[in-house]
């Protein structure tokens, strides 16, 4: 019987290195070589917050929205954690940022995946994020406090999608907007999956936009097998997707969907930027059948290998940074960079990893 498609892509070091873990119990067990933070669920996507002492983490609830999820601030130093959403006792918003029909948020039900940390037209700080509980959605948040001790989020919208759309990642737009990354048709089942990764190239999804004035469209130049990670240039103009099964990142004008560059990196998950200003790509080095009787399994963690690969956003050179896998971490879905640590989420297990680059 064939399956649905429920989830998927989807202290240590010494002081001298200064990587850091939670505890220094057997249930956290750092390495010499990979640092830790434990207990979470699935942290499937990362984002660095201003000032570098805190992020965000998207504790993943499956693509079918299953299990719920919860957006937690962590404090890299310390390991403090604050659950931001879903509270109790939600109000609603005064007035409504996205689809101006979209007037609840889904509460507890809450199911996040990929999240963005952007600006709002008023200049203000806002979180989208993908969510697959109730509806297929990109839920829009206020972030207030970005940088102090006491971040908040609160929900101020959402956009839903269309019927067919199966989204993953999100990425914000000046004016409002943002891209996202439509993997497949809804849906989809492991099986068709598992036998188009087999044997045949032919694009299963593409990259989506939505904006306050045009609704969605279709990001053309974007096809590709299991549309993934998605990030876009800060005037907005370009487009940056990568694709998991057809083993590729690309660069795209988003306006004529005019191919810039395409360069290979191994089933690449999210995208984020690095300090330096190169896109920043978690590369899971595993066969789709491994990745998913990982995320299907309850072990703390994946030993599934992973690569930290860098990007030029101009020419598309890529140079990998990382690569690990095994006991304590691994199967990385995102990396981002604080200093000269990656911190690493995964879609499945408890841990976020730390390690340092080659």
């Amino acid at each position: 019987m064939r399956r649905a498609l429920t989830a998927m892509i989807g202290i240590g070091l010494s002081a001298a290195l200064g990587l850091g873990c939670r505890g220094a119990d057997s249930s956290c067990p750092a390495t010499d070589a990979v640092g830790l933070f434990c207990d979470f669920k699935a942290p499937e996507d990362l984002e660095v917050l201003p000032g570098g002492t805190r992020m965000l983490v998207s504790e993943y609830g499956g693509l079918a929205g299953r299990r719920a999820g919860t957006i937690t601030a962590l404090h890299l130093e310390s390991d403090e954690r604050q659950v931001l959403y879903p509270l109790a006792g939600e109000e609603a918003p005064d007035a409504l940022w996205g689809d101006p029909s979209c007037t609840e948020s889904v509460g507890a039900a809450f199911a996040p995946h990929g999240i963005h940390l952007t600006k709002g037209p008023d200049g203000g700080d806002r979180v989208l994020v993908v969510n697959h509980a109730e509806r297929e959605s990109v839920e829009i948040f206020e972030l207030s406090g970005a940088a102090s001790d006491a971040p908040s989020l609160r929900w101020r919208g959402c956009v839903v999608a269309p019927d067919h759309v199966w989204l993953n990642d999100v990425a914000g737009l000046p004016g409002g907007g943002f891209i996202a990354s439509h993997m497949m048709k809804r849906g989809t089942a492991v099986d068709d999956l598992l036998n188009r990764a087999e044997g045949t190239d032919a694009p299963m999804g593409h990259a989506v936009e939505w904006t306050p004035d045009g609704g969605w469209r279709r990001i053309e130049g974007t096809d590709g097998v299991v549309t993934n990670g998605v990030q876009t240039s800060p005037d907005g103009k370009i487009a940056y997707v990568v694709f998991t099964m057809s083993d590729k990142a690309i660069a795209v004008e988003r306006e004529t969907g005019k191919q810039l560059w395409e360069t290979e990196v191994a089933h690449p998950d999210n995208v984020s930027w690095a300090p330096d200003g190169r896109l920043l790509v978690a590369s899971i080095r595993a066969d789709l059948q491994a990745v998913l009787e990982c995320v299907e399994s309850d072990a703390p963690f994946c030993p599934i290998g992973f690569g930290v690969v860098a990007i030029d956003p101009a020419t598309g050179e890529a140079t990998t940074l990382a690569e690990g896998g095994g006991p304590p971490f691994g199967l990385a879905t995102v990396a981002v960079q604080v200093g000269s640590k990656f911190y690493l989420g995964s879609a499945t297990g408890e841990r976020i990893g730390i390690v340092s680059g080659n």
